[in-house]
């Protein structure tokens, strides 16, 4: 069955980057072993992300010539800005209610799950609307006291089950959360996807 998984790494205090969007903080620590990156993309078949972390990512292939788009299967960028596609990728542009989207990020997912690569806020909206399933991330030994929050809601300690955890090395830990929606989120988020 299609899960929507937020899968991201944060720093010790809960950032995903600092204020100016640098990921410097995380590239300075160990990297983890390759494997558990390609058993997770494995199960993925549509991508989602935010403007600023497309952005970032047009950037950063910029500054490397030798470096391609990294992904395989389809990926949307919630915008409301316009913005080009990057060459030799498979790129939608979409905005406003990502529960207006969420059959066609379904249909493309084919079976496999569906990736909010992030930001935050992207996140969040997909557990707004009763969407999110599964929240997988990287703590890393680092802290940044300001920044970009890894989840900018409250959640109760109801909603969020721990189903693992894996020491990725001496710096990164890799924690998984399933969500869970009280019946009353649950049927909102049932409403609005039948009424797509």
């Amino acid at each position: 069955m299609t899960k929507v998984q937020y899968y991201t790494a944060a720093s010790l205090d809960g950032f995903l980057a600092s204020a100016d969007d640098s990921l410097d903080w995380l590239f300075s620590l160990q990297q983890p072993d390759e494997q558990y990156y390609q058993d997770f993309i494995a199960q993925v078949g549509v991508i989602i992300m935010g403007s600023a972390t497309y952005l970032w990512l047009q950037e950063h292939l910029q500054q490397t010539p030798e470096a391609s788009w990294p992904y395989q299967q389809p990926v949307w960028v919630m915008t409301s800005q316009k913005l080009t596609a990057m060459a030799n990728a498979n790129i939608s542009f979409a905005s406003g209610d990502i529960a207006k989207l969420y059959s066609t990020l379904l249909r493309q997912a084919a079976g496999k799950n569906i990736w909010v690569v992030g930001g935050g806020e992207l996140a969040a909206q997909f557990y707004d609307a009763g969407l999110l399933n599964e929240i997988i991330v990287q703590i890393g030994a680092a802290t940044l006291v300001s920044g970009k929050p890894l989840f900018p809601r409250q959640i109760s300690g109801a909603t969020l089950t721990l189903s693992d955890v894996t020491q990725l090395n001496a710096q990164l830990v890799q924690l998984v959360y399933q969500v869970a929606f009280d019946l009353h989120t649950t049927n909102n988020a049932l409403c609005m996807r039948t009424s797509l």
